[in-house]
């Protein structure tokens, strides 16, 4: 019996195993975040740039989501 495919296999299961536990860590954060802000979020908060006294205590959030994409 030849060790090495048994090796490969395991190491293999362990990176598969690893990404889907980072995924699944990943997901219930987004999905914990979207639960408790949804009632947060509106068009207006997304859509609309910040104001206020400081600067960014009202308004949304656009400037911050449009500058990554130019």
């Amino acid at each position: 019996m030849k060790l090495r495919p048994l090796i490969d296999f395991l190491w293999l299961s362990l990176f598969w195993c690893s990404g889907l536990l980072l995924l699944l860590v990943l997901i219930s954060i987004l999905g914990y975040l979207f639960y408790k802000g949804y009632s947060s979020l509106t068009a207006e908060f997304i859509l609309s740039v910040p104001k206020g006294l400081p600067l960014g205590a009202e308004g949304g959030i656009f400037p911050a989501i449009r500058v990554p994409f130019p």
